[in-house]
């Protein structure tokens, strides 16, 4: 038999103990809405990632014949446009021909061709450059 001092040393502690725990809920709950942010599409906007891939083909060409670049771009859009740039001396220029900078756009599906006919013989490292978001670079060489 139980006095009623035990009973209600029971009933204190079991209901401290379900406070507590409801408490801890409460916080865990208030932290977790403090952490969320006001406008959920800024962030996935701020968080979308941006690459541009590119491909040489063929990755030897003889001087004056063509060479074509192609890739793929996330994070943009339809019609961005898309510039052909190579090293020289250590520095990124458009590659131009005719006096006009070597570019194209992206199709529908993100996708871009895009070709040149290099003169410069030996190893050329080329990029591609859509705003101010580049690609990789790659080698050909010009023979």
């Amino acid at each position: 038999m139980l006095s009623i001092r035990s009973r209600s040393t029971r009933l204190m502690a079991g209901g401290l103990l379900s406070a507590g725990l409801l408490a801890g809920g409460a916080i865990g709950a208030t932290a977790a809405s403090a952490a969320a942010p006001a406008h959920p599409a800024t962030v996935a906007a701020a968080t979308t990632a941006h690459a541009i891939s590119i491909k040489a083909v063929p990755t030897t060409v003889t001087a004056g014949n063509e060479a074509t670049f192609v890739g793929h771009a996330s994070g943009m859009k339809q019609g961005d446009v898309v510039t052909l740039e190579h090293q020289v001396n250590g520095t990124w220029q458009p590659v131009t021909q005719s006096g006009k900078n070597v570019s194209t756009t992206l199709n529908s599906s993100l996708n871009y061709s895009i070709h040149t006919k290099p003169t410069m013989k030996g190893m050329q490292l080329y990029r591609v450059a859509v705003g101010n978001e580049t690609s990789a670079a790659v080698n050909i060489t010009v023979n």
